[in-house]
């Protein structure tokens, strides 16, 4: 499974560079990709109710402890904040997202978000564990805005 986007839309949301514009579209999909046909299948998303959409990042799928035909599905979406055009302030409003699936299925099945500002910052990449219950975040900056130099001075 990887976490696809566009290059034209990294361009204009892009929260680990301080980027953001275009945030209340999306165009991010997550995706399996058949190494020996070379081919993308992009994955539809089931009970996922979050209106802003899935700007994806970092990704892990884990297979279940009891069940192996259950996989867990931990995804970093770096989410705009519910208060439009507020996030040159605030930064993105981060999230890991919790799907599970099957082995070779078409469809992930939305399951839980974690939001805690306190612990997911500026999330790079996630692990999960076998079980859907937890994860380990891998945080870029200790805050959401002015993480780079010189990038949002004026702010």
């Amino acid at each position: 499974m990887i976490a696809c986007s566009t290059p034209a839309a990294r361009l204009r949301w892009a929260p680990y560079f301080e980027v953001f514009t275009e945030a209340s579209t999306t165009t991010d999909y997550i995706a399996l990709y058949d190494y020996t046909e070379k081919s993308l299948k992009k994955l539809v998303l089931e009970n996922f109710k979050d209106d802003r959409g899935l700007h994806v990042h970092g990704l892990d799928v884990v297979q279940d402890k009891s069940d192996p035909s259950l996989l867990w599905v931990y995804v970093v979406n770096h989410r705009p904040q519910r208060e439009a055009g507020t996030e040159h302030h605030r930064g993105a409003d981060e999230a890991v997202e919790i799907f599970k699936t099957t082995p070779g299925g078409n469809s992930l099945v939305h399951v839980r978000t974690f939001d805690d500002p306190s612990v997911i910052i500026t999330p790079n990449d996630v692990s999960g564990s076998s079980d859907g219950q937890s994860f380990f975040v891998t945080n870029d900056y200790p805050s959401r805005v002015n993480k780079v130099c010189g990038m949002n001075d004026s702010v």
